[in-house]
């Protein structure tokens, strides 16, 4: 083997590395920790240290809302630049993000596990301090997530918190600007429609993050992933399909709802792409995203006044004025960044 393919199987290893690590946090860390649990369970000194994390716990129940914390060695590991290498992810900054207010960071469309958005909003692995320096990104997740031990701690360390209300109105109050919250307004129902080659965005109804913005006088920064929906292919699910119904009455009886995607193995992942193609199909499938190009634009902020209570109105009459801005940045960049045709539309329902 060449030294140069040597090195190019060596940088693939370490990025589906940096994937497995990736999705170990995102999907296998509640399973671990269970299997921890019943392995431990009969032994007192497990107990004894469950008992000191639990008293920790209840003590530092409300940092998820007040800011979390954040650890630099932690935000600044490599492993993060070699999971952005895997795809890769490209970052287009189109203006400038002055340090001089509060920030909505605004991220579309969130795909299968809203991986584009976590690499950018949690980590340094796309450089985002250097493109906005002065900027302090506080990503938001789910609540539940906050319940895990361990996994708690770990994201807390990367400023994620809570995506209530009073979570992120905490931050956009803070007295020093510069401040910013991150997150996919879409959420995991836009994760049922993340389908390769879709653009179709949950944006319609979901007006809450205006409405923050507007009580705290926070600029709208709009994101867009090009190919964040390539990364896994999902089981059809389209509407009037058995399980986009069985989808719909799970959301409306208050269950998680999860997309049946699937992607490639490990084995896939390393091997270079002349070597998997020649892998069977059932060879190559398995939870691992695709290695496909994502192209990240990062819009221009959208300012907005400060409003303490405002009107239906006036939410209505902002998130037309975002939801235009949107279309506009996904039509100036589709075809050169995103690869698409003239004819493509981004379809907001």
């Amino acid at each position: 083997m060449s030294s140069g393919l040597h090195s190019n199987f060596l940088n693939r290893c370490k990025q589906t590395i940096g994937v497995l690590f990736y999705l170990g946090l995102m999907l296998l860390q509640p399973l671990i920790l269970l299997a921890v649990v019943v392995s431990f369970a009969s032994s007192p000194i497990f107990w004894f240290c469950a008992s000191l994390y639990l008293i920790w716990y209840i003590s530092d129940f409300e940092t998820p809302r007040h800011g979390a914390r954040f650890s630099e060695s932690i935000y600044n590991w490599s492993i993060w630049t070699d999971l952005a290498n895997f795809f890769p992810i490209e970052v287009i900054k189109t203006a400038e993000i002055p340090p001089d207010r509060n920030y909505i960071f605004s991220a579309h469309p969130h795909g299968i596990l809203g991986t584009s958005s976590t690499i950018l909003f949690s980590t340094n692995g796309l450089n985002f301090r250097g493109l906005f320096p002065g900027i302090k990104m506080h990503p938001v997740t789910l609540g539940m997530n906050f319940w895990i031990p361990f996994r708690r701690e770990f994201i807390l360390a990367l400023r994620i918190i809570s995506s209530d209300r009073e979570s992120i109105n905490y931050v956009l109050s803070l007295p020093k600007e510069g401040n910013a919250v991150g997150m996919a307004p879409g959420g995991a129902a836009e994760a049922l429609e993340a389908h390769p080659g879709s653009h179709r965005l949950i944006l319609a109804n979901r007006k809450g993050f205006i409405k923050l913005a507007l009580q705290n006088g926070a600029s709208i920064v709009p994101v867009y992933h090009f190919g964040e929906t390539d990364l896994y292919n999902q089981v059809n699910n389209s509407d009037g399909s058995l399980i986009r119904k069985i989808q719909r009455y799970l959301k409306a009886s208050k269950w998680p709802t999860f997309p049946l995607a699937y992607g490639q193995n490990e084995l896939a992942a390393v091997l270079s792409d002349e070597w998997c193609a020649k892998l069977p199909t059932w060879l190559r499938r398995g939870l691992m995203p695709y290695r496909r190009r994502i192209v990240t634009i990062v819009g221009a902020p959208m300012d907005v006044e400060k409003v303490s209570a405002p009107s239906n109105e006036l939410i209505n009459k902002v998130h037309a004025e975002y939801c235009a801005r949107l279309r506009e940045l996904f039509n100036a960049h589709k075809v050169k960044h995103g690869g698409l045709g003239h004819d493509v539309q981004l379809e907001i329902v």
